[in-house]
């Protein structure tokens, strides 16, 4: 990864973490408790944004690669367990859900990448876990993240990290906001 990026990332982390500690915005505790030993830590004490994938909704089959360690859950059972999933199609098969030529029972998977795994769809890069529902021959994709990891990922793409630190302030503030909103709305 070239420096820049690098240093572009960290100073996210570190604009995300002083508009925090400066009291702008309130603490709010959406999080389901999860015992699953990868991530259990930051899912238990950070609220938790769903965002259903648009690019691959309801569809039969999507590129899927996996880096780093996961696990694949089917309700509380361990379907499967892996590292590093070079590309592959995840895909519809009868009753079934094929990833990596293997058929995983179960109308809900949920990936769940080790703390510093990356799920990638196509040519797009997920943090957090991944639902993928299986219902009526079509595939849906929810990506379950902690707050702070979406919003690192929503400013990086909204605005150039070279902006201001008060215009990126006031953007991880819009977007929190926005986030809690909806996830309290419904």
């Amino acid at each position: 990864m070239p420096q820049s990026n690098i240093n572009s990332y960290w100073k996210l982390r570190v604009l995300l973490g002083v508009v925090l500690l400066s009291g702008l915005l309130f603490p709010i505790s959406c999080a389901t408790r999860n015992s699953n030993p990868l991530h259990s830590e930051r899912y238990r004490s950070e609220p938790i944004v769903r965002v259903q994938l648009t690019e691959y909704a309801r569809t039969r089959s999507a590129p899927l690669a996996i880096k780093g360690p996961f696990q694949i859950r089917s309700g509380e059972q361990v379907v499967a367990r892996g590292r590093n999933m070079k590309e592959d199609r995840i895909r519809v098969s009868g009753t079934s859900v094929v990833i990596a030529n293997r058929p995983l029972a179960g109308p809900i998977l949920e990936i769940v990448p080790a703390r510093d795994g990356t799920i990638v769809i196509g040519d797009r890069r997920y943090r957090g876990r991944l639902f993928v529902l299986r219902a009526n021959g079509r595939l849906t994709y929810v990506n379950h993240l902690p707050m702070e990891d979406y919003l690192a990922g929503v400013i990086g793409c909204e605005m150039s990290l070279s902006w201001p630190d008060s215009a990126l302030e006031t953007q991880a503030i819009c977007a929190r906001t926005y986030a809690l909103h909806e996830m309290t709305a419904s």
